[in-house]
């Protein structure tokens, strides 16, 4: 094979790779949108109040952007359908409610929050797989 002839095919699979990549990211980047979820309960600064200051709450701080938060949004919904009676799931989107989450000093997501009759008992920052979801919510009784 001639120099010319490698040069081409190196550019040919480099193109091969660009576009690959390009697709990946273009599929990893949608927008996660707020489950529709009988067990979990969306958040609002209109609601929150109403909906957080009594029994055990847990709240996921997370954003549409957001890539871990992605990766949370099923596991949260799992464990939401799997917890046993007396604790309510809900997710609060931290662009939406941005005052709710300057409140908690959210500083980063997804946190996940635990309020005991409206006041926080525990925090959790950062994704997790749903076992230990579970068992940090678990501790709160």
């Amino acid at each position: 094979m001639t120099k010319n002839i490698k040069i081409m095919i190196g550019f040919i699979l480099l193109a091969v790779i660009v576009t690959v990549l390009a697709i990946t990211l273009r599929q990893t980047n949608k927008k996660i949108v707020a489950s529709q979820n009988e067990y979990v309960t969306q958040l609002t600064e209109s609601n929150f109040q109403s909906e957080t200051s009594q029994g055990i709450v847990v709240i996921d701080f997370w954003a549409s952007w957001c890539m871990p938060c992605k990766i949370m949004s099923p596991i949260v919904d799992e464990v939401a359908k799997e917890l046993p009676t007396g604790y309510k799931v809900c997710k609060l989107d931290v662009d939406q409610a941005q005052n709710i989450a300057a409140q908690f000093q959210i500083r980063s997501i997804p946190t996940i929050l635990i309020l005991k009759d409206g006041k926080e008992v525990n925090r959790q920052l950062g994704a997790t797989d749903k076992m230990s979801l579970k068992n940090f919510i678990l501790q709160v009784k």
